[in-house]
């Protein structure tokens, strides 16, 4: 008699893609709120703690349909050709945390503002080793705005992709984990996580990416990841708006806020600014490239 032990897919069950996104806790009631409004919600069974979303799927036209149309000589031919996708969230809550799986296309009834934006970055840098990514996808901010995307053949070492982490923001981390098997063989992570395990370890799966998700440790092997980051959470932004309101009302904002000329986004159309001109512009002025909030408050002063 021979002893081994059976392939993962006989144990466990079959691999299965899961796309898994993190609420974050002050928005739980929130969210629940709204994609459970008017749905179809089919509780878990234990050991899991949450609930089904349904989202039925709605017969609808494809826009190249009617093009197609146009350009046929009798369009009465092409019979009518709609597409249905039903779609569903997983709502999973374990201990302090609430996670969502999401099915098709049901992700799109995600808002932004829920989600723990950097959840699946983070997961991915505490996993993956510098030596084992198959690819970033990072965005310039600093100077004319581009996203870029690199993807290796195999499993390379992070020198070897065109990121710069003292002007790029990484987007999304694509690569091998080295010390959570629970993962599997690929994780990929930017706002939500993305792996490939059997359904059977789902809950496991969620545990062990919390404890990624508030790790550190990640910050030793990338010290130059994640130093600078968008906000885009309105709640954030007012405290910032708030901090800055009272530094400048206690003078601190004098000491140390310079304000630069603004640049290029997103490629849109702006007109060139070369810098700021205090007072009136005269016939000639003398442009500086960054304001100082002293210098501004002077002349606001001298002219009353």
């Amino acid at each position: 008699m021979v002893v081994g032990s059976l392939p993962e897919e006989e144990t466990d069950g079959p691999k299965v893609g899961l796309t898994i996104y993190l609420v974050k806790p002050e928005m739980v009631a929130t969210f629940e709120h709204v994609v459970k409004k008017g749905r179809d919600v089919l509780p878990l069974k234990a050991p899991l703690n949450g609930e089904f979303i349904v989202f039925p799927p709605g017969a609808r036209t494809a826009a190249w349909v009617d093009l197609v149309r146009s350009v046929l000589q009798d369009s009465s031919q092409l019979a009518e050709l709609k597409s249905q996708s039903p779609g569903g969230l997983l709502i999973v809550r374990r201990e302090k945390d609430t996670f969502v799986v999401s099915f098709t296309h049901a992700w799109q009834k995600l808002e932004d503002q829920w989600l723990e934006s950097d959840f699946g970055l983070r997961v991915a840098l505490n996993a993956i080793p510098p030596d084992k990514i198959v690819e970033i996808r990072a965005e310039q901010v600093f100077g004319n705005w581009h996203i870029a995307s690199e993807r290796a053949p195999r499993a390379s070492f992070v020198d070897q992709f065109g990121v710069e982490f003292d002007r790029d923001l990484v987007a999304t981390l694509d690569g091998v984990p080295a010390n959570s098997p629970l993962f599997g063989k690929h994780v990929r992570g930017g706002t939500n996580m993305r792996v490939e395990r059997s359904f059977s370890k789902l809950g496991d799966v969620l545990d062990k990416a919390a404890t990624q998700f508030r790790s550190n440790a990640y910050k030793k092997r990338w010290p130059e990841i994640g130093n600078i980051k968008p906000v885009g959470d309105a709640g954030i932004i007012e405290k910032l708006d708030a901090k800055l309101d009272a530094e400048f009302e206690f003078g601190e904002a004098q000491k140390k806020l310079v304000l630069f000329t603004p640049a290029h986004r997103h490629g849109e159309e702006l007109p060139l600014a070369d810098g700021y001109v205090y007072g009136r512009i005269s016939k000639n002025p003398e442009i500086r490239p960054y304001l100082l909030v002293g210098s501004w408050n002077d002349l606001l002063r001298e002219q009353g």
